[in-house]
């Protein structure tokens, strides 16, 4: 398919939910201008069903774009996943499953009471975390993201809270010690 007269090496179709699609877009297209000119990329978006086709010539900028756009399908706002533009930070989704009252509780154990322990997450591991739909979803620093994976993965499988919270301060203490 051809844009502009331009020919785009990478076309990808990802679809996202259409209540994303304005977060994707940002007010007055400005975030979607900024990512286009910032990955040298062209967007079509389809407001109505949540399509959203990519038109890329840089492998790197692709990954970078499609995990931008996860991330705002996700949950995040623009600006969370902007940070996604940086070459040392990552996204990373946790998919829960197919049965709700079991995902209602692995995702109350992660919020905890009033939000403290998915803010006890974010802060110890410096990530930020969305729990949207079916996942748990984390954008950060690479490593970040890697510790804070692991010590939700933990929770899931029933680790006690303060215990997980206890290591995953210490792995990062001992990460800042190594800087």
């Amino acid at each position: 398919m051809e844009i502009k007269n331009e020919k785009y090496i990478i076309n990808e179709v990802i679809k996202i939910s259409p209540l994303r699609v304005g977060a994707l877009i940002g007010k007055g297209g400005s975030f979607k201008r900024e990512i286009e000119a910032k990955l040298n990329a062209k967007l079509v978006i389809d407001g109505k069903d949540g399509t959203v086709m990519c038109f890329l010539n840089d492998y790197d900028a692709y990954q970078k774009l499609t995990d931008i756009i996860k991330a705002i399908s996700r949950g995040f706002s623009s600006d969370v996943a902007s940070v996604l533009l940086r070459g040392d930070y990552a996204f990373h989704t946790i998919n829960l499953g197919k049965n709700k009252k079991y995902n209602l509780r692995q995702k109350a154990r992660i919020i905890g009471k009033d939000g403290a322990i998915k803010e006890k997450l974010e802060n110890i591991s410096c990530t930020k975390i969305s729990i949207y739909g079916k996942s748990i979803s984390i954008v950060g620093r690479a490593r970040d993201v890697y510790i804070c994976n692991l010590a939700i993965n933990s929770i899931l499988d029933g680790a006690k809270l303060n215990v997980v919270l206890g290591i995953l301060s210490r792995k990062k203490k001992e990460e800042v010690s190594e800087e």
